[in-house]
Order: C-alpha cells, then structure tokens, then sequence
C-alpha cells in the first residue's frame, strides 16, 4: 500500500503574516524520491514584489512561509518523510535561504531540515526532512525560508550547493552567506577543484560594485598541509571526508568535515561555525587532529592562510602580532617561487594573549568584482598540543611562499616549534626535528575574520566598525582593534561554560536553564544554550542594572530564534543572537505555561 494511502500531507503557502494564500492542495507520494513531495511557492506566489530593495528596513525580515499538515490516521508516532522542492525564488536570493521548521504557536521546533542548491536545474532549492508526528490527530508546521534577517541580526546560512551543470567538475561543494547578497565563506572538502578545502571567501557589506551585491573573492585557506620526510614530494591530504550537517542557520551554522589523512596516520575533525553578525564575516573554526602513527614529517600545518594553490590575490604586507602590538610586518617581496625561505621562517612563536595574522594591502586590480576592499586575517583563540606528554600552548607559525598564478604570496601556516633536535619537547621526540610520535593531539580554534579594507566602501552600520578611524580598515590596526575587542571571557552562575568562542552553555534544570556573564565582544554574538527538555516556552533576558529584561527580536511572530536538535541526547538546543559590544549578563528562563 502507498503511504498516501494512509497519511494525508497538505501544503498551504502563507504570506508574510502567515495568512493562507490560495487554496491548500494535497501532497503526492514520490516513489522515486521515497518521500512526499511538497511542491513550494515562492515570495512572488505569496505576494512579495518581483525584486526586493534592501535599503528598506521591511525587506530584510520577509521570510518564506509554508504551512503543512499532515495526518497519520491515528498512528504514531511516526516519521514522515518529506521533500520539499522549490525555485530560487522561495529566497531572496539563492545564496541566502535558511530552512527551519517551526511548530503551530511559531516556536522553532528544531527538527533537521536537509538543504541543497542546484543552481542550473528546474528545482533551485531542494530541501529534505522527516518530523515524527504523534499520531494524535492532524498536526500542522510551518517552513520558515530566513532570506536576509533572522531577528536583528543577518542570518547565517550553510548549504551543499551542486555543481551539475557547471562545467565538468562536479564533487562535494558548500557553500555559506551572511544575508542574501552572494556567499560568504565556501568549502571543497574532497578538493574536487585541487585548490584548497576553503575556497572563495567574499567580504560582508562592502560594495565592491553595487550595494547588496557580490563582492570580490579573497580565498582560501588549508586545512591540513602535510608531507613525509621519506616521501617529500608526495602532499598526504584529508581524505575520506565525511561532511555532518549539524546546524545549517540561521543564527548558527555548524558543519563538521572529518576523516584521515590520506596515509592513515593522522585523524582530523574541523568543525565550522559561521554566526549572525552586522559587521563581518566571523567564522570560528575548531581544529581536533590525532596522531594515529609516528610522523616524522617534512612539512606539517594544522591550518594556512592563504592556501598553496589559492593565494592570487597579491597581498603588499604579512603581518602577525597580539592584542597589545604588531610582533612583525613585513613585505610580500616577488620572490616567483615556492616553499620556505629558510629555517628560520619556521617555528616562530605567535605568543602574547589573542595572537593574530593579517594578509593585507590587496594590490590585486582589473576584476570586474574587486579584490582589493578587503583583508583576510585570523585570530588563534585557543592552542593546546599533546606531543607525547609534552604539553604546548603558544601556536606556531611557518611563513611559505607561494606563486600561484604567477603571483608571489606568502601562506602563514600554524604548526609546532621548529628547533634542532626538539628541545622543547623532550626524549619523546627522539632528538628528531620534526616527529610527532603516535597518541599525541592537537586542537586549535580559530577566528576567521575578512575586514573591509576601504571604510568609505563598507555601508553596513556596525557601531564599532563605524566608531574606527578610516585608516584602521587599510592596515594592522584593524587586527589590533578585532583580536583584543572579541575576545570574550564567560562565567556561569547556573550552568556550564562550554566554549567561549562561540559562546555555548550546558544548562540545567530549573526555571533558570542558565546564568552568564560575559565580558569582551563585538557585534552580534550568537548564544547558545544545550541540554533543554522541550523546545519552547524559553525567553533569553539580559540584565538592565537591577531588571532583567526580555530579548525580542520579532518581526512577524517569533522569527529571532534557532533551535536544534540532539537526537543522540534527546535534547534541544536555543541560539539567540544579541549585540555583545563589551558584554552583558544574560539569563535563559522557562516560562510558566500560558505567560
């Protein structure tokens, strides 16, 4: 018997206030996708003009809107399986669009919606999800598609984006965006491309030719760089990449890229993480490699900017120093050629509190979307290596030069010390330069940060970014405003600080899930909360001197939250992204039913 013939599926197109447009129409089991295939209308079908003009407020926060229903019969709980299939038009634009699913009261219900792109086919968007419904009569959830805002902040958005069609690469593609006005940060895990795991990078709100447009491409970045001693000329790189979507927005993405080193010898994990901000592209990016086998190596780098083989766009100047002050600056000389200089271009310590690296003075000219209105830079936010008991936590930096495209750069790498014999790590590394001996581990996490590089041509209106000198976006002084300004401290009173960087808590039981207190931040900072029995009926409040007051962000009921869920642990988690300048004190409290 078809599934049709036992569970109802409706689908209903809702405008911007949620009210029904048009008729609702049944949805048709799809044999050859094993799903009920829901057929999407898009803001044109709701009513939306044909183009939206973002310079007014009421475009950013007009969301898609689908309502479905579905009726088992009186069976349950069951899973239901459902494909939904749309145009680029069920977004603003296809870069953007942000799926999640919300319960009848309009409360995010955190149940995993699938999302690919297909930018050459019928069906733009294609999106995949199987809530269990209880079986207790019809129940109805509402499609959200977040195009520009989610709440005050421009929404974050992950997604694998197909590259049938696009000549004859094909391969695994992802593709992210702040807003809906081109992508932002974008990911090659398997290397499809043979350039680098993170490819195209783009700068936020900068108008490189229009405003609320595409920027120009500033990419990328490694992953892993990696070579034997015994075979210097073979690159051992990440393989059997398994890619988890565990958050595709649109407060807080969060995609895991993990596998081996194509030798076997190493275990890596990246997690990616990219927020709702106002300012800039932020990605926060966490670094897990375990040494399975001795390696004795003759290059190794747990991450480079820029990449071997994605470093064209002629950056003047390296830089790297702390919050304080610049360590180094130096010129990008047209050295037309590859590797390290000397030894002494490897092991340099990045020491002092908030270490960070810029690539600067983009000299790069004649693209029709230029390069040149932004940096690239990084942030170490926090270093820790176990090489065979020996416990290190000031990163490392390698300075390789590259001539990709007939261009000299340089890729600032983050490895281990390089010293003769490895004094620093003692008999473990058997008096050998560059071994790491089996069962040691390394875990970084990283900001990667793409500043303007031009004040007059950034229009967003983030308060510190506007509060900078114009000279602060042309050199290191952007760096020395960024690396100290967001680097956030987080205590709890109730709870548990899980990491800082996004800021994450495990709550606990009780009226009051969780308590913190955060000191540091700019913009927007996304925080999450872990661990929770249901998914409604939480409001995040922030202290106002002695009151405690509720964040609402809503513009068309409770548009201004995420939710994920845990299935292994049968919890749900809360994001909400709030303006962090300086910090705050913020709580996560369960309402009593019917406040």
């Amino acid at each position: 018997m078809a599934p049709d013939a036992t569970v109802e599926v409706t689908y209903q197109l809702l405008d911007l206030a949620g009210d029904p447009v048009g008729a609702a129409v049944d949805v048709p089991w799809d044999e050859t996708l094993g799903a009920f295939r829901v057929p999407a209308g898009s803001l044109q079908n709701a009513g939306a003009p044909g183009s939206a003009n973002f310079d007014e407020a009421v475009y950013h926060h007009w969301h898609g809107r689908h309502r479905i229903d579905v009726d088992t019969g009186g069976r349950g709980p069951m899973a239901v399986p459902l494909a939904i299939h749309g145009s680029d038009r069920m977004s603003w634009y296809i870069t953007g669009g942000a799926p999640l699913l919300r319960d009848a009261d309009g409360d995010p219900n955190g149940m995993p919606v699938q999302i690919s792109k297909n930018w050459h086919g019928e069906y733009w968007y294609h999106l995949y999800t199987m809530p269990t419904f209880s079986g207790r009569g019809p129940e109805s959830m509402e499609l959200t598609m977040a195009s520009s805002k989610w709440g005050d902040a421009y929404a974050a958005s992950h997604a694998q984006l197909s590259l049938v069609g696009w000549g004859d690469w094909g391969g695994h593609w992802d593709e992210t965006a702040l807003g809906c006005f081109g992508e932002s940060v974008t990911y090659d895990p398997d290397m499809t491309l043979r350039r680098a795991p993170l490819d195209d990078v783009r700068p936020f709100l900068v108008q490189s030719a229009d405003r609320w447009n595409w920027t120009g491409n500033v990419g990328g970045a490694d992953f892993l760089r990696y070579r034997t001693a015994a075979q210097p000329y073979w690159e051992r790189r990440m393989s059997r990449v398994r890619s988890t979507y565990n958050a595709v927005g649109p407060l807080l993405t969060n995609v895991s890229y993990s596998g081996l080193s194509s030798d076997g010898r190493i275990r890596y994990n990246v997690d990616t993480r990219l927020g709702a901000a106002d300012d800039l592209v932020r990605v926060y990016l966490h670094f897990d490699y375990e040494f399975l086998e001795d390696v004795l190596y003759d290059r190794l780098a747990f991450f480079q900017v820029a990449a071997d083989n994605y470093s064209d766009n002629l950056f003047a100047r390296v830089a790297w120093g702390d919050a304080d002050q610049v360590h180094e600056d130096r010129v990008v000389d047209d050295h037309g050629t590859t590797g390290y200089a000397a030894d002494t271009d490897r092991g340099i310590a990045l020491t002092g509190k908030d270490p960070w690296v810029m690539l600067y003075a983009n000299q790069r000219t004649g693209d029709a979307l230029p390069e040149r209105y932004a940096n690239i830079g990084f942030i170490v936010r926090s270093f820790t290596a176990d090489i065979g008991g020996a416990r290190l936590d000031v990163p490392h930096l390698n300075l390789r030069r590259s001539f990709n495209q007939q261009m000299s750069q340089y890729g600032v790498e983050l490895g281990l010390p390089h010293e003769e014999g490895s004094p620093w790590c003692g008999a473990s590394c058997l008096g050998e330069t560059r071994f790491v001996p089996a069962g040691s581990r390394v875990q970084l996490v990283v900001e990667y940060v793409v500043p303007p590089a031009d004040a007059s041509r950034y229009y967003g209106q983030s308060d510190h970014l506007l509060a900078l000198p114009s000279g602060a976006f042309e050199d290191t002084a952007m760096m020395l405003h960024l690396a100290p300004g967001n680097a956030m401290e987080v205590t709890a009173s109730a709870g548990t600080v899980r990491r800082t960087h996004p800021v994450e808590i495990d709550t606990v039981l009780g009226e009051i899930a969780a308590e913190i207190s955060i000191a540091g931040g700019l913009g927007y900072a996304p925080l999450v909360f872990h661990g929770l029995e249901r998914h409604d009926g939480w409001r995040l409040e922030r202290r106002n001197g002695e009151v405690w007051e509720t964040v609402d962000q809503s513009r068309h009921g409770k548009d201004f939250a995420q939710v994920d869920f845990d299935a292994d642990a049968g919890r749900w988690s809360v994001t909400v992204a709030v303006p962090i300048r300086g910090g705050g004190d913020f709580r996560l409290r369960r309402l009593a039913p019917g406040s």
